[in-house]
């Protein structure tokens, strides 16, 4: 499972808020009435990763989940909670019954994920109050339950500090306890006792005391819907980048398109202004708001954009990224390979190709002399970028009972001084097995 986002020191400006502030109406519960009905429908998750992707670390997990749809057994939780990898997932609500979960979804860009367990699991139990509009004012009053380094259903309070767009998606900093446990977990307003956002992270740093994060669940409640509709609720591919300026914030001005030829003619430098179709544009402000613009539109998508000083309607294909729930890999000798993504690993410069996307410590890989986010050129001599034919090669090297050769581009190099190179390395043919979807085309040699 994936830790809480990585530690950095930022210079503060939360007083200006992205969205308008939330309507809140008169207090009518008190604290303590609004935790113990929370109780009901917040949950205990634990997973565990056995071949994880580049996002996630393998061993098991927990953290903190909350039902939205009890019809569907649906919780919602953080993506770095579910995992972007296969895992083992298992529910447990307050009374104690701990039923099997699978990820319905995953979001590779807000931290989210949906998991799904048995309607019949769900009994009587209600789903929690979403609230779905813009996000709270500074000051307002939350309240956040999980079960922080394992102090189960433990409540801490305190206010919404105001707004960012840093990390790369829509964020509300507060200055409630939040610890590792606690991700995914509910934050309730202390005034209706609706769910304003997702528990996901805290600040940690010499210089920041008191920063947690939680992801405002306006682009979660859009998501479900989509979902119920049917509808894949997916944001754009990530091969259309988009640039992150000085404050670490990702902006709409694109940076790259690597989208194939036949898709919408955005070009490097263009500001995305406002998202629709053919019919009409509605305009965007920040980079989550775009992207949550475009979710559930297509196949025609029309954006209004800046170029240089003229501004001009673009309408044409806009393809979808890949659902995180359908990702392909094969496991080799204790290392993951998959085809690289924008986020991690290095697709821009072998867009098409396999990397590793994890090399297990002390794993007959990691002896092989395989590392990270290796690109993965030739297996026995031959260009090979597609997952079946790699597995086709590991079966044909296993049956000969010998084993792999591969030749890696290394594009970072401790031993050539930072520079990359290209390495040929074999790799015994052990503990061989598809991850995902993949169709199994080997078994283990030992």
């Amino acid at each position: 499972m994936m830790p809480p986002l990585p530690p950095a020191a930022f210079a503060w400006c939360l007083a200006a808020l992205l969205l308008p502030p939330m309507a809140i109406a008169a207090p009518t519960l008190t604290a303590e009435a609004i935790f113990a009905s929370a109780r009901d429908w917040t949950v205990e998750i634990e997973g565990d990763v056995l071949a994880p992707f580049a996002e996630d670390s393998s061993g098991p997990g927990t953290g903190t989940g909350f039902l939205v749809d009890a019809a569907r057994g649906w919780v919602l939780t953080n993506a770095h909670v579910a995992g972007h990898s296969p895992a083992e997932l298992s529910v447990t609500f307050a009374d104690g019954q701990k039923f099997d979960a699978q990820a319905v979804y995953v979001d590779p860009h807000v931290d989210m994920a949906v998991l799904a367990v048995s309607p019949k699991a769900v009994g009587t139990r209600h789903a929690a109050p979403l609230y779905c509009g813009a996000s709270p004012a500074a000051g307002h009053p939350v309240g956040v339950l999980g079960h922080p380094i394992g102090f189960h259903y433990t409540a801490s309070r305190g206010i919404i500090s105001g707004a960012t767009s840093r990390f790369g998606q829509d964020m509300l900093p507060m200055d409630v306890a939040v610890n590792h446990g606690n991700s995914g977990g509910p934050v309730l307003s202390l005034e209706t006792g609706q769910v304003v956002g997702i528990a996901t992270a805290t600040m940690n740093d010499a210089e920041v005391h008191g920063i947690t994060l939680a992801v405002p669940t306006r682009s979660p409640c859009h998501i479900l819907d989509l979902l119920r509709a049917g509808q894949d609720p997916s944001p754009p591919d990530p091969r259309l980048a988009f640039a992150i300026d000085h404050e670490d914030t990702r902006t709409r001005i694109v940076a790259r398109n690597g989208l194939p030829q036949g898709n919408i003619d955005l070009q490097a430098g263009d500001e995305v202004l406002a998202v629709g179709t053919p019919a009409g544009t509605r305009p965007v402000t920040t980079y989550t708001d775009m992207v949550d613009a475009l979710r559930g539109l297509g196949p025609q998508i029309t954006l209004k954009v800046r170029r240089a000083t003229e501004e001009r309607l673009l309408t044409g294909l806009l393809p979808r990224a890949q659902k995180i729930t359908e990702r392909q890999g094969f496991r080799l000798a204790g290392a993951t390979f998959a085809k690289g993504n924008a986020n991690y690993g290095p697709w821009w410069v072998a867009p098409n190709s396999i990397t590793v996307q994890d090399v297990g410590s002390g794993s007959v890989a990691e002896l092989a002399g395989l590392q990270l986010h290796d690109v993965l050129f030739t297996v026995d001599g031959l260009a090979v970028q597609e997952l079946p034919a790699f597995a086709a090669a590991v079966a044909r090297a296993g049956k000969e009972e010998r084993g792999l050769w591969l030749v890696v581009l290394r594009l970072y190099d401790d031993t050539a001084e930072g520079e990359a190179t290209f390495r040929r390395l074999e790799v015994p043919v052990e503990d061989a097995e598809a991850v995902g979807p993949l169709p199994p085309v080997v078994t283990s040699q030992q």
